[in-house]
């Protein structure tokens, strides 16, 4: 049940659920890049009506990362709010986004560009001759800048776009633990981040006005930071209020049901008003992702508030999300790969036909398949890199900190 978070082991245990939340993100995710890759790229057509409604289904999949970064935003703000009397505030910070992050980051890369193309039927399926040529933007986390410039986005492999969400996650953290250590107490940095939530929402209709359209693409409000900065500034709202007096708490109680209330309203009457919820398209480029935005944070509130035994709790704390959540680094990172390289495998072959018309059966299979392999090397990924890089984080603590440090260690 929502209460004042503190130090103790009840608030990190009941953090854990949030892993069951992270998990329903990647599975978000993974739906959407994998239903339908395959008959649209061997431009096969459907003539089941029953497809049509689960492309629109699977085709919101896409919001899942935003759910990623309101979980990032709640996380990483209570662990640097509670940091803040720490001596080593900054390098303990650094230094632990670097061990949980880098090391699979970095090996995934290597593998594409050093691995892979010593394996000739991977190389082209895998787009590795395109991914070198761009290179750079993934080594430096800059892939999202590249993506939405009209000089190179068209360069940027299709099989390795996703890491877009990961370089704007990164450079989040250049910005906010600086926002959070300077931008007052917490009243005063819960008003600064309503007044960031504005501004992305601002920095997103500016898109709109084509007053940059020769430089940048239609997805700019998508992927650069400046635009995507609520979903991170609603999560460190929502660890703000959780560190607050019982009231405060309470009021977070009952705005959980209205955020996702007003959420589902907006949305809808965007998809009825203009038969579309896709990300590169208005209003749902502006004032779509702001709903967005607010529904993942009252799901976030209510999940958190979920007491044990009810139906809410029982989803969330559930093995398959909570082992999906535990493994969705690796997931995220490795799951269009895996899928790029079964196409050849599965293309052409009997189940991928149309069964009266439609690819459901098609495209269940390929989705089992393809991420029932992303999942065993995830899990793979998670026993030699990303375990043993995050027991490198007790020699970085945050000294006075350390203790309040709730549930970082999962992330």
């Amino acid at each position: 049940m929502l209460a004042p978070i503190r130090s103790d082991p009840i608030s990190v245990r009941r953090l854990a659920v949030l892993d069951g939340l992270r998990g329903t993100a990647i599975l978000m995710v993974m739906s959407y890049h994998l239903w339908g890759l395959v008959p649209g790229f061997t431009l096969q057509h459907s003539t089941a009506r029953l497809d049509v409604y689960l492309g629109h289904v699977f085709g919101s999949g896409w919001s899942g990362v935003d759910l990623f970064f309101v979980i990032s935003g709640f996380l990483l703000t209570g662990n640097l709010f509670d940091a803040r009397g720490s001596t080593t505030y900054f390098r303990s910070f650094y230094a632990r986004r670097f061990l949980r992050l880098f090391p699979l980051y970095y090996a995934f890369l290597l593998v594409l560009l050093f691995i892979v193309p010593l394996i000739p039927a991977l190389t082209g399926v895998l787009q590795i001759d395109a991914l070198r040529k761009v290179q750079w933007f993934y080594w430096t986390y800059t892939v999202n800048i590249a993506g939405a410039l009209q000089a190179t986005a068209e360069k940027i492999p299709l099989a390795h776009s996703h890491i877009w969400s990961l370089a704007l996650e990164e450079q989040f953290y250049l910005v906010w633990p600086a926002i959070v250590l300077y931008g007052g107490d917490r009243r005063r940095l819960m008003r600064l981040f309503l007044v960031v939530m504005g501004a992305a929402l601002v920095s997103r209709w500016l898109f709109t006005l084509d007053l940059a359209s020769g430089i940048f693409r239609e997805n700019a409000a998508y992927s650069l930071l400046p635009c995507r900065m609520d979903t991170f500034a609603l999560g460190g709202y929502l660890a703000l209020a959780v560190r607050g007096e019982t009231d405060e708490v309470a009021r977070l109680r009952r705005l959980g049901p209205i955020l996702v209330a007003g959420a589902v309203l907006g949305l809808a009457g965007i998809y009825l008003g203009w038969h579309t919820l896709k990300p590169f398209e208005k209003p749902m480029s502006t004032i779509g992702f702001s709903f967005l935005t607010a529904g993942f944070g009252g799901l976030l509130a209510i999940v958190l508030d979920a007491k044990s035994g009810t139906v809410l709790h029982t989803l969330f704390g559930s093995r398959p999300l909570v082992t999906a959540g535990k493994y969705s680094y690796g997931l995220y990172m490795v799951h269009l790969a895996v899928a790029f390289a079964l196409m050849p495998h599965v293309v052409g072959t009997w189940w991928m036909k149309p069964v009266y018309g439609s690819f459901f059966f098609a495209n269940l299979g390929f989705l089992t398949l393809a991420g029932t392999l992303s999942l065993a090397v995830a899990w793979v990924s998670w026993h030699l890199i990303e375990k043993r890089a995050l027991a490198l984080k007790r020699y970085v603590p945050y000294g006075a900190g350390e203790a309040r440090d709730t549930a970082g260690a999962a992330f």
